[in-house]
């Protein structure tokens, strides 16, 4: 029997996630700031916090997981929090959604059945994180 689009869509991303992280945080170094590391990629200042005064939601993520591809949790955490969370969260969902899978598991119910809690919580952590990353 076929497994419906969703079902490699919640197998997959958790590794392109891992993966893209990875990259990034190997092939930067961290900004001193503890923001802009994203601007070694080509990508200009932060437009929130230029027109603002003040850090973005994501502002720091970059740099936390170059921290942390670096060797550096501590770092990374006290940087952005959500990096680490996000970093740590891909390690953990890639290799259960491979195991999911392997095991028949039937990905697309488990993301029909669990979607809106998933959002729900990530803008708690966006928000939560947020709030540590500006105190």
């Amino acid at each position: 029997m076929s497994k419906p689009p969703l079902h490699y869509l919640v197998l997959v991303a958790p590794w392109a996630v891992l993966l893209a992280i990875a990259v990034v945080g190997l092939l930067t170094e961290p900004d001193p700031r503890g923001f802009g590391t994203h601007e070694q990629f080509g990508f200009g200042p932060c437009g929130f916090r230029e027109w603002l005064g003040a850090p973005c939601p994501t502002c720091g993520v970059t740099t936390a997981v170059s921290h942390l591809a670096h060797g550096h949790p501590a770092r990374s955490w006290e940087t952005q929090p959500l990096g680490a969370i996000l970093a740590m969260a891909a390690a953990v969902a890639a290799p259960w959604s491979l195991i999911a899978h392997l095991r028949s598991a039937d990905l697309a119910a488990f993301a029909s059945r669990h979607g809106m809690s998933f959002w729900s919580g990530a803008v708690i952590v966006v928000a939560t994180c947020w709030f540590l990353a500006t105190r």
